[in-house]
């Protein structure tokens, strides 16, 4: 099981070119590392996604677009789940089931991939739970942590049983 890291940088509304993303009601926006993230993610094989921490659902109309077959969206905020409901049934979006999470509270299965663009406190909290629901072989793609937490966040990816496969850096994320 690898795990990759990205950076974070906040920006406001997104269009994009297969999809719109309403955010409006979101507490946490859209931002460059949630669109690297989605681009990013070599789901086009995956079976079973997971975004953990959905916000308004992007990582998971990513990958839905990108070709993954069933995707689990989660977010601990009900208005979150909400916003992504709407921004997936916008999109066109059959394939992805979206629904409150504290986590992994409401997660069963194993999933091929999972995403999750969130703090490095919580990414931390999860990766012995992460672990339990990635597939041995799978992939775990994060963002949302600051250059100063990383090698906390590796050591505690590590000790869950992921090994990092790649890393990105910018503007101190």
């Amino acid at each position: 099981t690898t795990a990759t890291i990205f950076c974070k940088t906040p920006m406001s509304n997104f269009q994009f070119k297969q999809f719109t993303i309403e955010q409006d009601q979101c507490a946490m926006k859209v931002g460059t590392d949630g669109v690297i993230l989605g681009s990013w993610c070599p789901v086009k094989e995956a079976r079973k996604v997971l975004d953990i921490g959905t916000g308004s659902g992007i990582l998971a109309i990513a990958a839905s677009k990108l070709g993954a077959a069933k995707v689990d969206a989660y977010d601990i905020d009900p208005m979150a789940v909400k916003v992504a409901a709407e921004n997936i049934k916008k999109n066109g979006c059959p394939n992805i089931a979206c629904g409150v999470s504290d986590l992994f509270s409401a997660v069963s299965g194993v999933y091929d991939f999972a995403a999750a663009n969130i703090t490095a406190e919580i990414i931390m909290h999860m990766a012995k739970n992460a672990a339990v629901y990635i597939k041995r072989g799978g992939m775990l793609a994060l963002s949302g942590i600051i250059d100063s937490q990383c090698s906390e966040v590796k050591k505690s990816l590590d000790g869950a049983g992921f090994s990092l496969k790649d890393e990105i850096h910018a503007n101190g994320w």
